[in-house]
């Protein structure tokens, strides 16, 4: 009887090794192939015990299965008894709800790491877009305070070549006054004839300047006279040829339409000559 338990349990023992449902930590399907340092630690202990525990159940089922197997041969050694016997069939027993427990321990540990990933993945990927949102920001920022900056120093330019005109006008205007001062006074000092000399060279220079500028008013005007005229002779141009091209359309149009209408007529011409003809056979064939 001890030898037959023995052997039942042995053979309990590795159906229950052969059949055992729950997943080891090794063959847990990775979803994704990020873990954090923590993870790894325990996954890495948590293999290495399972292949601790696994290496001494199989050492001791072996020296099980040694024992078991010389007490069988003494057993069944002596030839008066059967060789088959009932009692050392191995029956199946299998704790389901073991099992259950542990693919269900598995599914939560598993569901858990994914959570966990899932979050790190999530809080990393909101730390993400928010540096790329400070980063976009500060570059929008740089980028308007560099437009503002050019926009103040092409102001600051404009302002001061406006300045620097006004400067050079009110220093032309300065010098002319001076001049003619200076041009008073020397004649004053000196005789009517330089005086007048000097007058009609300033009005004959004023004379040529003001000339200068009516030609060039002149010929500007003349440009513009010129480029409306053309603009005028090409516009009569193109409606001339547009009226044309008109004209020639209904032309093709109306000798289109009379051709369609002399086919018409033919071809009523020529069905009433027809009839006319069938008529006449007819008549001749009454007649006769």
């Amino acid at each position: 009887m001890d030898s037959n338990d023995n052997s039942k349990n042995i053979v309990n023992a590795d159906q229950a090794i052969n059949k055992r449902p729950c997943t080891p930590p090794s063959s847990k399907p990775r979803e994704n192939n990020m873990s954090t340092p923590k993870q790894s630690a325990s996954k890495t202990k948590s293999s290495c015990k399972a292949s601790n525990e696994k290496t001494q159940f199989r050492n001791d089922h072996r020296k099980n299965r040694s024992l078991q197997e010389s007490e069988n041969s003494k057993v069944y050694s002596s030839p008066c008894k059967s060789r088959l016997d009932y009692s050392a069939i191995p029956v199946a027993n299998v704790d389901i709800k073991a099992c259950q427990a542990e693919i269900l321990r598995y599914k939560s540990q598993q569901r858990k790491d994914m959570l966990a990933e899932k979050k790190i993945m999530r809080d990393e990927w909101v730390n993400a877009k928010k540096r790329r949102q400070d980063e976009v920001e500060k570059e929008t920022f740089s980028h308007e305070e560099q437009m503002t900056m050019s926009r103040l120093e092409l102001k600051k330019m404009i302002e001061d070549n406006e300045r620097t005109r006004k400067l050079l006008e009110r220093k032309d205007r300065e010098e002319e006054f001076l001049a003619l001062k200076e041009a008073k006074l020397a004649l004053n000092c000196r005789d009517k004839k330089i005086e007048n000399e000097m007058i009609k060279n300033e009005r004959d220079k004023s004379l040529k300047r003001q000339r200068e500028v009516e030609e060039n008013r002149q010929k500007s005007r003349n440009d513009r006279e010129e480029r409306r005229k053309y603009f005028l002779e090409s516009v009569a141009a193109a409606k001339k040829a547009r009226e044309e091209e008109e004209e020639r359309l209904k032309k093709e149009s109306r000798f289109e339409h009379a051709q369609e209408v002399f086919g018409r007529k033919e071809i009523l011409y020529q069905n009433s000559v027809l009839q006319k003809s069938a008529l006449e056979k007819v008549e001749m064939i009454l007649s006769n």
